[in-house]
């Protein structure tokens, strides 16, 4: 009996042991576990700062492209303006050197070149954009100011500048050149005639 008792005493303590050591194993397995986790959520975290990392680096890099393609862009348009300046520079030159031209054959009035009259009858020779070519015509021989006034009017009207901001270059030149002329003779044609209604040519 007294053996027997030790027996089961001993075979007792074998079962506690065993459901110890049981239990050891599911908390080493637990922590094993425990143990992946924090490693995976620490390869999870260096994933995504590498993400990050090369995120910014794109993000900068697609900025220093659009940085030089607006720069590239800005130099185009700079040069497509210095080209257009050059050309319309040339053009200006070229237009106003033709209106010169027709001046000298537009006679003359209190003694300098141009006569308003001659200008405004003969203007359709050097800008054909209006019909018919004898629209703001006056006789050769007028002495008097309105009707002459009348057509000068007329004729500023239509070439305003105003009137041909959006006009192709050349056209543009040619009508703020001539508005120029226009003013110019009429101013010295009305001065004159007021100061001397019997001026004549």
């Amino acid at each position: 009996m007294g053996s027997s008792g030790i027996n089961a005493e001993y075979m007792g303590s074998s079962g506690i042991n065993a459901e110890y050591m049981g239990s050891s194993g599911i908390n080493a397995e637990y922590m094993g576990i425990s143990m992946l986790k924090d490693k995976q959520k620490r390869n999870e975290e260096v994933l995504r700062e590498r993400e990050r990392k090369l995120k910014d680096k794109v993000m900068a890099f697609e900025a220093r492209e659009q940085a030089q393609q607006r720069m590239q862009a800005d130099r185009e348009e700079q040069q497509r303006r210095s080209q257009e300046a050059s050309r319309e520079a040339e053009l200006s030159n070229a237009v106003q050197a033709r209106v010169d031209a027709w001046l000298q054959r537009m006679g003359t009035y209190a003694g300098k070149v141009g006569d308003i009259r001659q200008v405004l009858t003969r203007l359709h020779e050097v800008f054909p954009h209006f019909n018919p070519p004898t629209k703001f015509k006056v006789p050769l021989d007028m002495k008097e100011l309105a009707p002459v006034k009348k057509q000068y009017y007329k004729a500023t009207k239509l070439l305003h500048p105003d009137r041909h901001v959006n006009s192709a270059t050349e056209k543009r030149l040619l009508a703020t050149s001539l508005f120029t002329v226009l003013t110019e003779q009429f101013k010295r044609y009305e001065a004159n005639l007021n100061w001397n209604p019997f001026f004549g040519l």
